[in-house]
């Protein structure tokens, strides 16, 4: 984390640095941190799917659904085929009960990995009444 900071002192708009230094807190469950430094990486590279989905995920765990949601879109306008993706806003849509939405974004993702086991522990808990 600290050889992250000292090369984003000197290059603020580092695209890698501040990747690596999200990546870094959301490996010490630094979740709000994390957040604000993948939001930094989305300003810099708006385009950057695995940005957004990892501000997703950092939102997601920092309890900020509706930020989550939104990321997770960005995530998925950026670059649609993908599963993980796919199967993390369809927890975050049925977790704040939007559960038909959710079932498209789930089903979207078995269709592209069928073995997503993010997508099958969600798919067995929507199936409980």
């Amino acid at each position: 984390e600290a050889t992250f900071r000292r090369h984003l002192a000197k290059q603020t708009n580092s695209l890698n640095g501040l990747i690596q230094l999200g990546l870094a807190l959301m490996c010490q469950s630094r979740w709000p941190e994390a957040g604000e430094v993948f939001g930094r990486a989305v300003q810099v590279k708006p385009d950057f799917a695995q940005a957004h989905f990892n501000l997703g995920l950092a939102r997601s765990r920092a309890g900020n659904p509706a930020g989550a949601i939104a990321s997770l879109r960005e995530a998925l306008r950026c670059s649609p085929g993908e599963a993980d993706t796919h199967a993390l806003l369809a927890e975050e849509l049925a977790r704040s009960g939007a559960r038909e939405e959710a079932a498209g974004h789930l089903e979207r993702a078995l269709a592209l990995e069928p073995g997503n086991p993010r997508a099958k522990a969600l798919r067995e808990r929507l199936a409980r009444p």
